[in-house]
């Protein structure tokens, strides 16, 4: 494939990742505001939690490939 296609599609991938990023980040300040007295609140933090930093695992690893590529 083409590196300039390559770096493209890691381009595009590093929107969806900081749009996801921000998706979640936004839905966890609401699920605390307005579920804060949830009894499960606390798994459904530790699993946005983890998708957060999941997605943050992500763009890092998309950037260092990208970085990598000689297009």
């Amino acid at each position: 494939m083409n590196p300039k296609l390559i770096k493209q599609h890691l381009e595009d991938e590093i929107r969806k990742q900081k749009e996801d990023l921000k998706l979640l980040k936004n839905f966890h300040k609401e699920l605390d505001a307005d579920w804060k007295k949830h009894p499960d609140l606390e798994y459904w933090s530790l699993t946005l939690e983890y998708a957060e930093k999941q997605t943050k695992l992500n763009l890092d690893w998309i950037d260092k490939v990208k970085n990598q590529i000689k297009a």
